[in-house]
């Protein structure tokens, strides 16, 4: 079996951090200020602030900005988005892949089945297996890598529109039908990367 076959089919767990905020949906902005600021740093980069019930079950999300914008006495639960995606911690490496292309997010909680945070999968592991780019402070690689492969698609749809507007030049339908073959090939040649 493939090696990359076979790494794509492990479990998202061997890739998920422990390093993650979790705040309880009771909490006003300023305690989960506090909370956080008490917290010892470890260098990791804080995207979302993940919020649990009383159980500790994932109930919500929020962006670092809405946290820093908010008002200091208004309670979490208020303020938290209450449609979390999150992976399912049976699920693959593969599986994390399709939920960055998805929902373009910058991390996803890994919850087991009570929805309890488990650990959190972030751009690294999608930058690593999808464009081959190690983990690095900055993302410039990822946008670059993001932005170059948009590009190439981009320019092979024009190739195909400009190709298929072509057949518009012809002026009866007996000339147009006869381009059809040339048209599909020539299609057929500059699409199939797409």
């Amino acid at each position: 079996m493939d090696n990359s076959v076979s790494h794509m089919e492990r479990s998202v767990r061997d890739y998920a951090t422990q390093d993650f905020v979790q705040l309880g949906e009771s909490m006003r902005v300023e305690e989960a200020l506090r909370f956080i600021r008490d917290r010892p740093s470890t260098g990791q980069t804080l995207i979302y602030f993940y919020v649990v019930d009383a159980s500790s079950a994932l109930t919500g999300v929020l962006q670092t900005r809405a946290l820093l914008t908010a008002q200091p006495d208004e309670l979490l639960a208020d303020i938290m988005i209450r449609r979390v995606i999150a992976i399912p911690e049976t699920a693959t490496v593969l599986d994390a892949c399709e939920f960055f292309v998805l929902h373009k997010f910058l991390a996803f909680p890994i919850v087991d089945h009570e929805r309890r945070i488990v650990g959190v999968v972030d751009i690294n592991l999608f930058n690593e297996e999808v464009f081959g780019i190690p983990k690095t402070d900055t993302g410039d690689e990822l946008f670059q890598a993001i932005g170059f492969h948009t590009f190439r698609k981009r320019a092979m749809l024009r190739r195909c529109k400009s190709s298929a507007s072509v057949s518009h030049g012809y002026s009866s339908p007996l000339e147009q039908a006869r381009s059809v073959p040339f048209l599909l090939a020539l299609m057929r040649k500059h699409c199939s990367r797409l």
